[in-house]
């Protein structure tokens, strides 16, 4: 068999792995720890522990976000959460948008406890924050929380941001590790089309 005729066999194979369903599931899986349940977004893939009430829609400036929520506590507050949001077509670097985050953390009644950069499978960048939060809660009560903020930006130009935060001492607080390093980015899935796509072929 000539050289050309292997190359594009070889060509086709990947293209084809690239674009088939089960290879694609199998390659876009996470680790699901015992008892929790994976979630999937079309940029991301997460986990949260199984039995969180998950919500979904758009908050005020339009960009879709996915919202998991453990348990109340007494204080009407939610024992565990996390939440997802996306900004589609990110024209900024992602610096910018950590310089709004550092910005805005005393008027949202958080403090910066710690930040690095970090690796997130599936991003080009990524950079997180450990904060402690405090406010009050639906029945005046003070309460405090712990958790993180990760944002990831990817090569589509998506930029996630994961808010994990949970009770200071409840239960829920050991389970934060396990949300965060779950986290992954995804590129959009192409079509079929997309394999003869000139300018950027599905194994790029």
């Amino acid at each position: 068999m000539s050289y050309p005729v292997r190359f594009v066999l070889i060509v086709a194979t990947v293209a084809g792995f690239a674009w088939w369903a089960p290879w694609r599931e199998l390659t876009d899986a996470i680790n699901v720890p015992p008892g929790f349940e994976a979630h999937r977004g079309s940029h991301y893939r997460l986990a949260c522990p199984a039995g969180w009430r998950t919500q979904s829609g758009r908050d005020d400036q339009g960009n879709d976000y996915e919202e998991c929520d453990g348990p109340e506590t007494a204080a009407a507050t939610y024992s565990g959460q996390a939440r997802v949001t996306q900004w589609e077509g990110w024209s900024h670097q992602l610096e910018g948008r950590l310089l709004q985050f550092r910005n805005s953390a005393r008027r949202s009644g958080y403090r910066i406890l710690k930040e690095e950069p970090v690796v997130v499978k599936g991003a080009v960048r990524a950079h997180r924050f450990e904060v402690l939060q405090e406010r009050r809660t639906p029945t005046g009560a003070s309460a405090r929380s712990r958790g993180t903020d990760t944002f990831a930006l990817t090569e589509d130009q998506v930029l996630l941001q994961l808010t994990v935060r949970a009770a200071e001492g409840g239960d829920q607080e050991e389970r934060m590790p396990e949300i965060v390093d779950s986290f992954q980015a995804q590129e959009e899935r192409r079509s079929f089309k997309d394999l003869f796509d000139p300018i950027r072929p599905p194994w790029i």
